[in-house]
Parts: C-alpha cells; structure tokens; sequence
C-alpha cells in the first residue's frame, strides 16, 4: 500500500556473508604511522606529529578509533598525538558486533557505553569501562577535543552531557588533563544556509556560524601537540552552576507557533533511556553555558538545537534530523504585542544599529581574548552580525 509520511519503517532480515567491518580503523592507524615512523620502505614525508579531525560520523569514528586501541600501532607506537571529535555526542560507531552497521546515522540510538573517557559503572548494564580508561587505549592518549552543538546535548540521542557527566547524569566529572570539551552554544548540527530558511522544520534552519571557533581552536590543539601550550579552557554546562539540567527543566519560552521541546525524547542505550541533560536556557530560550558567539552573545533571535518536522513530510511531533530553529525576535514592541511574544523585541533591546554593534564588537573581543576567536576573523564575524540586523 506504500509508504505513509512521517512513520519510521525498520525491514529485518537474515543476512548471510556479512563483511567483516572495521578495516578502515587499521588502514588509519597503519598509514599514520607509517607516515609518522620511518621504516626501511621509508615515507612519503617527514610527520613528526598527526593530529585527527572528525565531523559528526567520521567524529563518532574517532571515538571508536581511540576507545577500541588502534591509537597504538602493531609496535606499541603513538598513532596520533591529537584528536578532535567534532559533533560526536557521546557516540561511537556500530563496529565489532553481530549485524554492525557503520554507516547508520542511528537517530536516538547512537549513543553507547562508555560515554566519559574515565572508567565508570553504566547502571544500566553493570559494566565498568572508560572511553580512554580501559585496557587497550589507557598508555596510548593523545591530547582530545569534544566540540559540540546544541543538536548534540538536544536531538538526535547523541546524549553530549554524558561525556562530561557520571553515566547516571547525576554528578559533573572532572576531565583528564589531556582533554577539553567545548560547547559551541545555540548551534544546529552543521550551520544552516544563511539567510535562514524553511526546510524540513517548522521553522527556518539554524544558521548560528561556529566556525570561526574551530578555527581557533584547530590552531590550539597544534600548539598543544608541538609545543605544550594549554589551550582554552574547556567550556560546557555543568550541574554544580546550574547551566546543566534535566532536558524537562529547561525554561523555554511559551513563544507563538513554537512547540514545546520538552516533547523530544531521551536518547537510548538499546531500548533503555539514557540521562537527557540541556544547557539551561536564558529568557529568550537560548543556552547560557558554552562558547557564545557574537550572533547569540548579542542576538537578534532564539537558536536552538531542535526543529520539529513540518507537516508537509509528515510526522510533526517529531524532530527533523540533526536539524536546528531560527526564531527571530519581534522588531518592535507593538509587534511583539500584537503575537503575545514574551521575548522582548528588537527595538526594546537596541536603541539603534550602531549600538547593536558595539556589543558585537565587544562580544568578539571576548572571545579573542579567551583563544576562542582569532583576531583576523573578527572583522569577517562581525560583518556577518551586521547581516543578520538587515534581515
């Protein structure tokens, strides 16, 4: 009879002459080391340091790379002496189990124990393990980055608090001191299309522009390899400040035409939920925690790590993947009042463009000063808040 929109259709199947999976993580391994320590067939280049970059799923792969040991190479060597997982949530990959399944996206299922890098009891499963702390991976650490969105502690199941948490949710934990976790506030997935638009969501995509971070951040994580220099402090939500809560506690504005997120299920560990912890949110239903760029430090709009599909694809109750929200304030106040928008408007906020951008400029040079921003691209980010007032 075909396919209804909006339901999730899962076909089961005996399969016969499975593939082995996983090769890939021992072509990496080897062709790094190979690089890395001259042999009598030589190299290709002198690498004195290898430093690891993974986005979303090849993120995810790193996780597995690194919790599974082949950071060591077949002669007990370091493979990469740097790796940043970006927009992994506390995933891994589906490899070395019965039925594996790579390349799946997994919404609400990607996560999987361990999810800190210390060893800790899952009270789920009763199993005590650690992402970095188990046999196979603890002499061989490399200096980590976790870079986040807010799709990652949001939607999707990728459970990010969980990296900086005790399995349970309950307590904040300590991270080691070869690795930094960074939130990069308000942000969808990948950015969405600027201007924003309407595609699979309610509303228009988030297009909140988290680059210029990593690039401060991929430059650290070079000095931190080559000479020792500590990056930026990490920065992410905690449960001892607050800035880390129950996703059912987060204080969402009652915004017109906006559904509730406090509808978005928990993420899960087989059929059992895991801990569903949100950076606290602000007045406007944006994330008080993390690395706050200019265009949500001075906003003209909330961004969120969610977006409920649109009626047109069907199923509206239910997320639209990976995906985040644009909502812009109200322009003035008698807008505002007319849709009953509990957001105070733009014109209430910012007496003129001129002063808008000062606080942009402010916010930027936080930001430099912190090491999160580079002092070449402030004149480039500060262009693109410039944009967003002529929406």
């Amino acid at each position: 009879g075909g396919f209804e929109p909006g339901r999730t259709y899962n076909v089961s199947f005996r399969a016969t002459g499975a593939p082995v999976t996983g090769l890939g993580l021992v072509a990496l391994r080897d062709v790094t080391s190979w690089l890395k320590y001259p042999s009598a067939t030589g190299t290709a280049a002198a690498v004195r340091h290898a430093i690891a970059f993974g986005s979303s799923q090849s993120g995810r792969f790193l996780r597995t790379f690194l919790y599974d040991g082949f950071n060591a190479d077949e002669r007990d060597r370091l493979v990469f002496d740097g790796v940043m997982a970006h927009i992994a949530g506390a995933g891994r990959l589906s490899l070395n189990t019965r039925g594996a399944t790579p390349n799946a996206l997994s919404m609400f299922e990607s996560t999987t124990f361990p999810y800190a890098d210390q060893a800790l009891r899952d009270p789920i499963s009763g199993r005590v393990d650690g992402l970095l702390d188990n046999d196979r991976a603890r002499r061989h650490q490399p200096k980590v980055m976790y870079t986040n969105s807010a799709v990652e502690y949001w939607g999707g199941g990728r459970a990010a608090a969980l990296v900086h948490t005790t399995p349970d949710g309950k307590t904040d934990l300590t991270l080691p001191a070869n690795v930094r976790a960074y939130f990069l506030t308000g942000a969808q997935h990948s950015p969405g299309r600027f201007p924003p638009r309407v595609t699979q969501g309610q509303q228009p995509e988030n297009p909140l522009e988290y680059w210029w971070t990593l690039r401060a951040l991929l430059l650290a994580m070079d000095r931190w390899v080559r000479e020792d220099v500590a990056p930026p402090a990490s920065q992410y939500p905690r449960l001892a400040d607050g800035t880390l809560v129950p996703a059912a506690s987060a204080a969402f504005p009652k915004i017109p035409g906006v559904p509730s997120p406090h509808a978005i299920p928990a993420g899960r560990q087989g059929h059992v939920p895991v801990p569903f912890l949100v950076s606290q949110l602000d007045g406007d239903g944006n994330e008080r925690a993390g690395v706050r760029v200019p265009e949500l430090a001075v906003p003209l709009a909330t961004y969120t790590g969610w977006n409920f599909r649109t009626a047109a694809i069907g199923g509206s109750d239910q997320l639209a993947n990976l995906a985040g929200s644009f909502i812009r304030f109200p322009a003035t106040r008698a807008e505002r009042d007319a849709a009953r928008d509990p957001r105070p408007s733009i014109e209430e906020r910012y007496p003129s463009r001129e002063a808008y951008m000062r606080k942009v400029e402010q916010a930027a040079d936080g930001l430099v000063r912190g090491g999160y921003l580079l002092p070449e691209d402030v004149a480039t980010v500060v262009a693109r808040a410039a944009q967003q007032w002529g929406l």
